[in-house]
C-alpha cells in the first residue's frame, strides 16, 4: 500500500500528492500534513460528495438525463405543494440521511430519494447512486444503483 503527503495548495482544490517512495496520486489537502492511503483518499473525496446539496444535484441530473420522468415534467421544491403520501416519504428519507426530489407532470406527481453508498462508488471508482422512485400513492415503484458512464449519461449498474 502507497502512502502519499499532500502537497500544499489551498484547501479546496485537488492537489498533486507525492509518495512516500516517489509514487503520484491526487487528493485534497483539507486534512494537510496527514499520510493517507489512495483508498483513504478516495473515501474523503466520496464523503465530501455525500453532501446533501451535492447528492440532489446529482439526484436531478440523473432523473432528467436519464428519462425517468416525462419530458414535460418540472420539479416541486415546496415540500408543502407536494402530496402527503410523498410528503411523508420525503421526512422518511431526510430522517435516514437521503436526500429527496419530487417531479410532477399535469396531476401525477413521483417521488425519487437517493444516497450514495461508499462501498460501490469506491468498487465502480465513480459516484454510485442507490435510488428509490415512489408513485403517487406512495408505493415504492422502481429501485436501483446509477452512475454515469464512459459516455457521460447515467446508466443503470450492471448488479
Amino acid at each position: 500500500m502507497r502512502l502519499a503527503r499532500f502537497s500544499r495548495q489551498s484547501s479546496t482544490s485537488i492537489g498533486r500528492l507525492e509518495g512516500a517512495r516517489g509514487g503520484i496520486g491526487y487528493g485534497t489537502d483539507s486534512e494537510h500534513g496527514r499520510w493517507l492511503t489512495h483508498s483513504a483518499m478516495e473515501t474523503e473525496r466520496l464523503r465530501k460528495i455525500q453532501q446533501p446539496t451535492h447528492l440532489e444535484r446529482l439526484l436531478e441530473a440523473c432523473i432528467t438525463r436519464s428519462n425517468l420522468v416525462p419530458k414535460d415534467s418540472y420539479q416541486i421544491r415546496d415540500p408543502e405543494a407536494v402530496a402527503a403520501p410523498l410528503r411523508r416519504i420525503a421526512l422518511r428519507a431526510v430522517e435516514e440521511g437521503r436526500v429527496w426530489a419530487c417531479w410532477a407532470c399535469g396531476p401525477q406527481q413521483w417521488i425519487f430519494t437517493a444516497e450514495m453508498p461508499l462501498a460501490l462508488s469506491r468498487e465502480r471508482g465513480t459516484p454510485v447512486l442507490s435510488i428509490h422512485r415512489y408513485g403517487e400513492d406512495g408505493l415504492l415503484t422502481e429501485t436501483g444503483n446509477w452512475l454515469v458512464g464512459p459516455n457521460g449519461l447515467w446508466q443503470r449498474c450492471a448488479d
